[in-house]
């Protein structure tokens, strides 16, 4: 599924926010105002939806996580998106959402509210049809694609369970596919801002039932060597971004060196079990034209080695068909001249999956589109919004004001950030109202 746009709320300092998703979006703000807890409440409400009973209770009963702010301390959990998906040779927007009541005192909360799946075929003048809704009582779906209204569902539900759960145990065979659209849904969350830890040279766990390629390991090395073989051609592009990013840097290799061999206590198999330990151990090497031998990729630079392992998550993420992919501050890594060519290659590598990135940096906003942009302006309240521009127009009398200043819309921009009481209303007159309104 092709995701589109997000809303969600009551998570840490995140007030009511809507996020429509292009190719690559960035919220921008000054340091400290919730731009992490933004992506990291999309990667908690999208693992919410693939999680255990007993992990969403854990969830539902996080600490950390609970909004503690005054004006938002009573809020539940609101999260919803919207997608395009193509099912049976048509395309269809699907709409879906749930909510949460947060862990209380005297063990009260950790329920889930509400719950609802809208579908509407692509086309002018479609309205939405809702294929199930559900609250604290029951649990209404629509029986047939021909059912003109939905009918109470005749299985009990916890408040732990989504319906999403049960459709994809027992529904009518016509939801099936709506479901599973839903239920594909994955994100991933890459906020290393130290990535020495994914390029130790440590053996894999290799589990029995992972029936092909895991794309996803945390281990560099390991992912390359693997993507090597199963996707050669991806392969050679990633490593020809990587080195057009590092111009001193003329080649890289990935080397495997098996210990079994010098182990003496290995034996034959005891019987079935869930997984082993490889005894391969893989290794990354780089040459590079001022240095007289090669080099192991661990002893590069900080910048080397976060902007590798962002390339590698953003290619995997998309090869295991993830849909929307976080970063963070992904500009520390590289120097400005090249940043514009690594959101190309990032957005090449992504395909349909969305990346948002979050940054605190001027000149991130000089290489991106305008409209892919959601500004988080200061207030008193400490609550976290972020607003995109209201419209074409108002982008263009932004460019026009920064040019009539002498200076980069970038930092522009931040200048009526970091400003006084005036300035942040200047910022704010070119962006949408809190409510969303132009």
């Amino acid at each position: 599924m092709n995701i589109t746009k997000f809303t969600l709320k009551g998570f840490r300092n995140i007030g009511d926010t809507t996020i429509s998703l292009k190719p690559i979006t960035a919220l921008v703000s000054l340091n400290s105002y919730g731009k992490s807890n933004l992506i990291m409440a999309l990667d908690f409400a999208i693992s919410f939806m693939h999680a255990n009973k007993e992990d969403r209770r854990r969830m539902m009963s996080n600490e950390s996580l609970i909004p503690l702010n005054v004006n938002l301390a009573y809020d539940n959990f609101e999260f919803s998106f919207t997608g395009v998906a193509t099912i049976n040779d048509k395309f269809y927007l699907l709409e879906y959402g749930f909510s949460f009541e947060w862990a209380k005192e005297n063990e009260a909360g950790c329920h889930i509210l509400s719950e609802y799946l809208n579908v509407k075929e692509q086309l002018p003048r479609k309205r939405f049809t809702p294929l199930f809704t559900r609250d604290r009582e029951d649990v209404k779906i629509r029986p047939s694609a021909e059912s003109r209204c939905n009918t109470k569902f005749s299985s009990d539900i916890d408040d732990l369970t989504l319906v999403l759960d049960l459709l994809s145990i027992q529904s009518p065979e016509f939801l099936k596919p709506y479901i599973t659209e839903i239920k594909n849904v994955r994100s991933f969350l890459d906020q290393k801002m130290d990535a020495t830890a994914v390029y130790q040279k440590i053996p894999q766990i290799m589990f029995q039932d992972a029936g092909g390629m895991k794309f996803m390991s945390e281990n560099i090395p390991y992912t390359l060597y693997m993507l090597q073989q199963k996707e050669p051609i991806i392969y050679e592009r990633l490593i020809d971004v990587f080195l057009s990013l590092f111009p001193n840097i003329v080649g890289v290799e990935v080397t495997v060196s098996d210990t079994s061999k010098d182990m003496k206590i290995l034996g034959n198999d005891s019987g079935p079990v869930p997984f082993t330990i490889s005894s391969k151990i893989y290794s990354l090497w780089v040459r590079d034209r001022n240095i007289n031998q090669p080099l192991e990729f661990r002893f590069l630079s900080a910048g080397a080695k976060r902007v590798l392992m962002q390339l590698v998550h953003v290619v995997t993420a998309s090869l295991g068909g993830v849909s929307v992919v976080g970063l963070e501050e992904p500009e520390n890594s590289i120097h400005p001249s090249l940043f514009h060519g690594f959101l190309e290659s990032l957005k090449s590598f992504a395909g349909d999956m969305k990346i948002i990135i979050t940054s605190h940096s001027p000149y991130v906003i000089q290489y991106m589109d305008l409209d892919g942009i959601y500004i988080g302006i200061p207030s008193d309240d400490g609550v976290a919004r972020f607003r995109k521009f209201a419209s074409d127009a108002k982008i263009e009398n932004l460019v026009n004001d920064a040019e009539d200043s002498d200076t980069l819309v970038g930092n522009y921009i931040f200048e009526l950030l970091s400003g006084n009481e005036s300035e942040i209303n200047i910022l704010e007159s070119y962006l949408e109202a809190s409510d969303g309104s132009r």
